[in-house]
This record gives C-alpha cells, sequence and structure tokens, in this order.
C-alpha cells in the first residue's frame, strides 16, 4: 500500500479575507490541512468531533486533518468568515504547542492586531516572490505565536513531551549521518527508546524511524527537483550507503522511483 509523504516543513497554502460568496459552509467532510478560520462578522456552527459549537463575531475555530468536520451559518445572522491553511509536521508540532485540537477547537475573540495578521496575510498571499513568500512565512508564524501564547498546552502535560521538540531538530540537522535510528537518538538524548517512540506518536502520529524517512525522502526530492546529481550522490546526501535501497523507500513513499520522478518534473 503506498503511503502518503507528509512534508516537513510548514507551508502556508492559502490566506483569505476579503468576502466570499454564498454559501459560506463546508461539509460534511475531512480535510488534509490545518484551517484556522475567523468569523469577520454574523454567527454560525460548528461540527467536530460529535460536538456542535456556534461562533459569533471575533471567534476562531481550527480545523484538523484527518477530522469528520461541517461547518454552516446561522440562517438568522449567516457569517462571514477569513482563514488561513497550511500543513506539514511542522504545522502539526506547532498546533500541539496550543491547547487547541479536534476536541478543543474554539477560542474567544481574538485581539486587533491578530485580526490584522489575517487581513494582511490575505493581502500579500498572492505576492510570490522570494521577499513575499518569507513575509507571508512570518505572518503565519505571528498568526500561530498568538495562539500558542493564548491558548498554551496545560500544565499536566507530561515534561517528557517536551523532548520531541529538541529531537525532531536533531533529525533535522543530523539526516545525513547513516546510522541515525532510534537506538543511537535514545542514546544521544539519554532516554529509553520505548519512552521516546510513544512521544514521537502521541505528539506528531508518526514512529522516529518514519519521521526520519520522511525527511531523508523530503529532502531528496528536492535534490531532484533542483540539482542534476545522480542518484547515487543523492542517495548518499540523504543518508543512504545503498542505492536500490534507497530507491525503494522512495518509491514506497512517492509512488515513482528517483528517476521516474525526475523525469515527470522535466
Amino acid at each position: 500500500m503506498q503511503k502518503k509523504t507528509e512534508k516537513i516543513d510548514l507551508s502556508f497554502l492559502m490566506a483569505v479575507f476579503n468576502a466570499q460568496n454564498d454559501p459560506y459552509f463546508w461539509g460534511p467532510g475531512i480535510r488534509d490541512e490545518y484551517v484556522i478560520h475567523y468569523v469577520k462578522k454574523g454567527c454560525g456552527f460548528f461540527e467536530c468531533e460529535g460536538k456542535t459549537y456556534r461562533l459569533e463575531e471575533g471567534q476562531c475555530f481550527l480545523i484538523v486533518p484527518g477530522t469528520l468536520i461541517n461547518y454552516y451559518p446561522d440562517t438568522s445572522d449567516p457569517w462571514e468568515y477569513a482563514w488561513v491553511e497550511f500543513s506539514g509536521l511542522e504545522a502539526k508540532r506547532l498546533i500541539k504547542q496550543s491547547s487547541l485540537s479536534a476536541k478543543n477547537p474554539i477560542t474567544d475573540k481574538i485581539d486587533g492586531d491578530t485580526v490584522n495578521l489575517f487581513k494582511i496575510a490575505a493581502e500579500k498571499f498572492s505576492l510570490q516572490t522570494y521577499a513575499d513568500i518569507c513575509r507571508n512565512m512570518g505572518y503565519l508564524y505571528l498568526i500561530l505565536a498568538y495562539f500558542i501564547e493564548k491558548y498554551p498546552v496545560q500544565n499536566n502535560r507530561k515534561k517528557g513531551d517536551n523532548i520531541i521538540v529538541a529531537v525532531t531538530e536533531f533529525i533535522e540537522n543530523n539526516y545525513r549521518q547513516q546510522d541515525l535510528n532510534i537506538d543511537y537518538i535514545a542514546l544521544i538524548f539519554n532516554i529509553n527508546r520505548t519512552s521516546l517512540y510513544r512521544h514521537f506518536v502521541r505528539e506528531l502520529g508518526v514512529t522516529p524511524k518514519d519521521y526520519i524517512t520522511e525527511i531523508r525522502i523530503g529532502k531528496a526530492m528536492l535534490l531532484i527537483e533542483n540539482t542534476d546529481y545522480s542518484i547515487k550522490n543523492i542517495a548518499y546526501s540523504v543518508g543512504y550507503l545503498d542505492q536500490l535501497y534507497f530507491s525503494k523507500v522512495f518509491k514506497n513513499r512517492t509512488g515513482l522511483s528517483p528517476k521516474d520522478y525526475r523525469n515527470s518534473i522535466q
């Protein structure tokens, strides 16, 4: 069974602020990306995890990938809303730094500065120079920073969960090492491998091995797309000594061999 490769980096997919056309609803369905909606005016309803929430002007609601959701306007006072869409394992990690989740998706009214960030992000999103892309990512990070700070993770969270931040950064800086695996990481961070495994699954929804593979294949895809390096050189550059094994893992993750992927790009 082919496994979908999820990008590691935070990807800013869409930002909309201007009033959209009717009908102002979506679902029931499942989204592949995170979405934060801001209710500009009016009222509406959001259904998630078997609960129905009523939202008013100034509130936000979070959509979590893979969760069955439905949202629609209040017929007596239909809403208008703005939104930002984003994805990636980094998005998952950032959202988990707040107490917002599929089980707790609703916020209080947000402040004017944050409303302005939604507006600016939407106005600038279509500008796609490298400088614009950097600024747009900055606006998204500021929006997420507001929710992380305003809705912090509850204090009863286990202290060990914070290890994930350090370990994922370590992996992203050392994915080229051929001996990088859960045993090596557990030794470096002086943590039991079983505990490390459980933290990964709970925090990111993937095993340490899968996370390392996602990093490596994601980096390999970028090298294939942007360089003329041989597949052997690329395999070595992302931590694989065996080119044939690299090609097998690459195809399992993307559905294409490295050669076919390069041909599809060309």
